[in-house]
C-alpha cells in the first residue's frame, strides 16, 4: 500500500447557514459554498468547506425531501458523516479495504471533479463512509503533487 494522508472530514447538519454563521467564528474562516457538481448525488446534498490548510472540515446537508442524506439525518441525527483520504492507488486501496470486508457503493472509482473517488460503505466500516481520493505523492513525503480545491 502506498501512503496515505487523512484530508478531512465530512459532518451532516440539519441547519447549514446556522453552522456557517458558528463555525465562521469558531474557526476564524470564511467557508467555500460547494458547487453542486462535486458530489457523487448532484443537486441532492449542498456543502461548505472550511479549509484549513493541510485539511478540511465540510459541513453537508440534505437538498429536499428524496435526498438520501435527509433520511439519514432525520434517522440518525446530525454527526460525523465522512472520512477524506487521499491515496496515491485508490484501485489497489479498494482491493486492501475489501480483503477486509469493505463494500464499496460501485466496484470502480468515480471519475469526480476532485479525482478519481470511491467511497466505503458505512455499514462495512463503523457507521461512518470513507472517501479514498486518488492522488500521486510526491516521493519520500505524504504531500500530494498539485492542489486540490475540495
Amino acid at each position: 500500500m502506498g501512503d496515505k494522508q487523512l484530508r478531512g472530514v465530512v459532518i451532516r447538519v440539519a441547519d447549514i447557514e446556522a453552522v456557517r454563521e458558528r463555525y465562521t467564528r469558531l474557526l476564524g474562516v470564511e467557508p467555500t459554498v460547494l458547487p453542486d457538481h462535486v458530489f457523487s448525488t448532484p443537486g441532492q446534498i449542498a456543502g461548505i468547506l472550511f479549509d484549513l490548510g493541510e485539511s478540511f472540515i465540510q459541513f453537508i446537508t440534505e437538498v429536499g425531501e428524496e435526498a438520501p442524506l435527509n433520511v439519514l439525518t432525520r434517522n440518525r441525527g446530525e454527526g460525523l458523516s465522512q472520512i477524506s483520504l487521499w491515496v496515491e492507488d485508490v484501485d489497489a486501496e479498494m482491493r486492501t479495504f475489501e480483503a477486509e470486508g469493505v463494500s464499496f457503493g460501485a466496484s470502480d472509482p468515480q471519475d469526480l471533479p476532485l479525482g478519481l473517488v470511491a467511497f466505503g460503505h458505512p455499514k462495512t466500516l463503523n457507521g461512518v463512509m470513507w472517501e479514498l481520493e486518488e492522488h500521486p505523492f510526491i516521493e519520500g513525503t505524504a504531500t500530494p503533487r498539485g492542489t486540490v480545491q475540495h
